[in-house]
């Protein structure tokens, strides 16, 4: 487990795909702290409004998923997410 636990601390403070078993099921945001039963993340999107920039503390056992971003896999912003410049979307 500590090659993974390696793997995550490299990527503190980077953006952060994380699929669980529970809910919120999904989430992204920032990868705050990763231990060895744990990690810390502090979601952007993916969870109710309510929830957002409160920090997560999640159990390993219950992720199904997870992907830190780096130089070549860039995760985007949720508000860009299949629009162009010209489109404006809810306004008629």
């Amino acid at each position: 487990m500590s090659n993974i636990i390696d793997r995550l601390e490299e990527s503190l403070g980077k953006k952060t795909i994380v699929i669980l078993e529970t809910f919120p099921f999904f989430m992204v945001g920032t990868l705050q702290q990763a231990a060895d039963d744990h990690i810390i993340v502090k979601p952007n999107f993916g969870v109710p409004v309510e929830l957002r920039d409160i920090p997560f503390t999640i159990v390993l056992e219950n992720i199904v998923a997870i992907f830190p971003e780096d130089e070549q896999n860039q995760i985007p912003t949720p508000a860009k997410f299949g629009m162009t410049n010209n489109q404006n979307y809810g306004n008629g």
